[in-house]
């Protein structure tokens, strides 16, 4: 189970995902498999310590970061909901709206207690809310909507 700061990053799968896909590694701290007695554990801290003390890095990006990179992209909405179903099982969702008028709509059906997805393009649902941003900047890189150049 994460903790601390781990809730607020990125996890290991979506970083090394982000990596892959070409995403500047440039954050506040990494994932690391350290060069001591255990090299098969991914371990974070900050990126101020020297990445050369690791055999393998990954940004772990923050909230933040992740917000700022889903900002980059013209002509799009993204929206990101909480929903706890119960105290042991929280749910962050990153929801894609192509239009302005998509969410409105979206928004006032919420309102009125109708539930369908209609208006929504693509969803991405994860137990933080840095994964779900992650997932959903992965989603928009592999589907060409948004360029990890710009990142």
């Amino acid at each position: 189970m994460r903790k601390g700061i781990q809730w607020q990053v990125s996890s290991v799968e979506l970083s090394q995902k982000l990596r892959e896909l070409g995403v500047k590694q440039e954050s506040y701290f990494d994932w690391y498999i350290g060069t001591d007695e255990d090299c098969s554990t991914w371990l974070l801290r900050s990126t101020l310590k020297m990445r050369s003390e690791c055999s393998d890095y990954c940004s772990a990006f923050t909230t933040a970061e992740l917000g700022n990179m889903l900002g980059k992209k013209q002509g799009i909405v993204i929206s990101t909901i909480s929903s706890t179903l119960d105290q042991s099982d929280q749910r962050w969702s990153v929801c894609l709206y192509k239009s302005i008028e998509h969410i409105e709509a979206a928004t006032k059906q919420h309102k009125a207690g109708i539930y369908q997805i209609g208006h929504l393009d693509h969803i991405e649902i994860e137990p933080t809310e840095a994964d779900a941003r992650a997932a959903m900047v992965i989603y928009l890189i592999e589907n060409g909507l948004l360029d990890p150049s710009t990142l």
